[in-house]
């Protein structure tokens, strides 16, 4: 939900591993895929929820995704500073938060993840927000650490919901 909220069009995907091509993961869906499900995906280019990023370092994915910890935090996002394009004078691009208060993770990424924009907190505080890591295995990580807290329950089917990107 926190995808297409922010107008990133996607699909469910019901063959896993027959697909090849971008990959999103959220929450849920990092908890219902099977391990061979995840090293697949791991494998080609992936953007990561903060949901998505802390199951998958619980489930022993770390390494495959460019994270050493996850820390949920509940302070509210003021605004998000692009690291990737400053401006002529120097200064870094800063947009108002996107994120719903209270939804996102406080995120320690490996020394080999690109930090691409950091979140900054009504206190000041500054968190790396979105990131890109390459793993070892080919695959190409993107990490956005919010999520959307809404508590949602997919229709029954014999379908996992992992979403590709279109």
């Amino acid at each position: 939900e926190f995808l297409t909220g922010m107008g990133i069009p996607c699909r469910y995907s019901t063959s896993i591993l027959q697909e090849v091509g971008t990959f999103a993961i959220d929450g849920y869906s990092a908890n219902v895929l099977t391990d061979q499900e995840r090293e697949h995906i791991l494998k080609q280019s992936v953007l990561i929820d903060g949901k998505g990023a802390e199951v998958l370092l619980s489930r022993g994915f770390g390494d495959k995704i460019g994270v050493k910890s996850v820390e949920n935090k509940k302070i509210t996002i003021n605004s998000e500073i692009i690291k990737k394009f400053a401006r002529k004078d120097g200064t870094y691009i800063r947009i108002p938060s996107r994120v719903p208060p209270l939804c996102w993770n406080k995120i320690q990424f490996s020394e080999k993840a690109t930090i691409l924009s950091e979140f900054l907190t009504a206190e000041g505080e500054k968190a790396p927000a979105l990131t890109r890591f390459n793993n070892k295995d080919g695959g190409k990580v993107v990490i956005y650490p919010a999520f959307n807290e809404a508590k949602y329950v997919p229709p029954i089917c014999n379908t996992k919901p992992t979403i590709e990107i279109i």
